[in-house]
């Protein structure tokens, strides 16, 4: 277990807290952030979406972020409990696949699972307006 003190000197096991990976992916950018369990925001991060360049790139860059968010917080794959993204256009939530996006020009793009073949991850997706905080 990893024990960490916090600012009233009391220890901290981060080992038991749940985190989540949360991506909103848009026509410009991709944003990401880690939550504790709690909502409490560790860290938050974005880089270009690059849709012009298909499919895969944007998978690639989603990916990316997801790597780099999850390092900067100081934490492993195994310490997510759940990762989810918010996608424009028509998603078929249960399949997890983009049925289709015409911001990004997508057709029955099977999203969750290229992320999974990706980072290891199981992704849940939805409409970026349903899942807008």
């Amino acid at each position: 277990m990893r024990f960490f003190k916090n600012p009233n000197e009391k220890l901290v096991d981060r080992g038991r807290m749940k985190y989540y990976l949360g991506i909103d992916l848009g026509g410009t950018f991709v944003k990401g952030g880690v939550v504790d369990e709690n909502g409490k925001i560790i860290v938050s991060d974005k880089t270009p979406t690059e849709a012009k360049k298909g499919l895969e790139r944007v998978m690639d860059n989603v990916a990316r972020l997801s790597e780099t968010l999850i390092a900067a917080a100081k934490l492993t794959k195994a310490d997510i409990g759940g990762a989810g993204m918010g996608v424009p256009g028509m998603i078929d939530s249960k399949k997890g696949e983009v049925v289709v996006s015409n911001n990004l020009d997508w057709l029955h793009a099977p999203v969750a699972e290229m992320l999974k073949e990706r980072t290891g991850l199981e992704f849940k997706i939805s409409n970026d307006a349903n899942v807008a905080a």
